[in-house]
């Protein structure tokens, strides 16, 4: 409801479509989109169900689209600090979890 209020007023008469759905489980038909964006989301699965998603991801993908996906690098300075108020563990429930740049790598490259 506040995504749909949202951008009734940033872009009247041109207002999304939103669904709700488990990432892992996408409804849509195979190659559905042009484009795939993802903010600060998949940080917060673990690492199991982040891969489970990318590969949905790929799924609805059209061939030659784009996707813009954000996750945590743990090289960083805030990253270190945050893993640090942790104790450096691998995180739980909803907690970020962080990648190392290969791991990322290694991550898109195998399921997009």
């Amino acid at each position: 409801m506040c995504a749909r209020r949202l951008s009734r007023e940033l872009t009247p008469g041109n207002e999304p479509f939103f669904v709700l759905a488990d990432a892992r489980h996408l409804p849509f038909t195979p190659e559905s989109f042009g484009g795939v964006f993802s903010y600060s989301c998949i940080q917060h699965f673990s690492k199991t169900n982040a891969e489970i998603i990318l590969f949905e991801i790929s799924r609805v993908m059209k061939v030659q689209a784009k996707s813009v996906i954000q996750m945590a690098h743990r090289g960083g300075i805030r990253s270190t600090v945050a893993l640090g108020r942790r104790m450096f563990s691998q995180g739980a429930e909803f907690d970020v979890r962080y990648y190392s740049i290969s791991d990322l790598l290694q991550l898109v490259e195998s399921s997009i």
